[in-house]
């Protein structure tokens, strides 16, 4: 900071001189918890009971992930959306070897339509997993019943599989038509989100819990209440 940040109280400095200190007061390695309590602050509590929360910092770890291709992304908005099997294994271990140690996979068909094939899922985790260890999280959202959105995860039984964790309103609106190029109600009830776990579990598979907005993150407790 300038100048001006010295002869101001400590909790009226901006957040990122206040930073800086506490980077500069601790050194390497420090947990984040210490971090907290050396400048003077508590954790809050988490949500419902949940863990503390705690500030991150460039120090932190993280896990990178890479989705390869989007929903619906096409060739006719970037010519260089991987569709095949081979394709998507190329890329995984593209983003592989530049840091990311998940891809979220939706997989297509030869064409570029989206697909739920059990088949094609397969031929990706076996391409991918021939060129690097990345970690395979697969996609299940997507309109329609969910038993035709979960064989691949029963069959294949990737690290990691996609679980969207609530309902909502999905659109595009476009400011230049001054309407919603789409429209619908993305619908993931409970009774769908138990029904994933169900075969998650039974395939080892961890789920990605998908939260689109913080309401969502409310429904993560009564699934760890009911074990699942």
């Amino acid at each position: 900071g300038d100048g001006r940040d010295r002869d101001r109280p400590q909790d009226e400095r901006p957040e990122r001189s206040r930073h800086a200190e506490e980077k500069a007061d601790l050194g390497q390695p420090e947990g984040v918890s210490a971090r907290r309590v050396r400048a003077g602050q508590t954790p809050r509590p988490g949500p419902s009971g949940g863990p503390p929360e705690v500030p991150m910092s460039l120090n932190d770890k993280v896990v990178v992930t890479c989705a390869l291709t989007g929903a619906v992304t096409t060739r006719a908005q970037h010519p260089n959306i991987p569709y095949t099997p081979v394709e998507l294994a190329e890329e995984a271990k593209r983003a592989y070897d530049a840091g990311a140690a998940v891809v979220h996979i939706h997989a297509r068909e030869d064409d570029g339509s989206p697909t739920w094939r059990p088949e094609v899922f397969e031929a990706i985790a076996k391409e991918t997993r021939a060129r690097c260890p990345v970690l395979l999280n697969f996609s299940t959202g997507g309109m329609g019943p969910m038993t035709d959105r979960s064989e691949h995860i029963r069959r294949v039984k990737p690290e990691m599989a996609a679980l969207n964790m609530g309902s909502m309103n999905y659109a595009k609106y476009s400011q230049k038509r001054k309407d919603f190029v789409f429209e619908f109600v993305f619908q993931n009830p409970f009774s769908d989100i138990t029904a994933f776990l169900a075969i998650m579990k039974e395939a080892g598979s961890k789920p990605e819990l998908e939260c689109f907005d913080i309401g969502h993150t409310a429904g993560i407790w009564p699934l760890i209440d009911m074990g699942l």
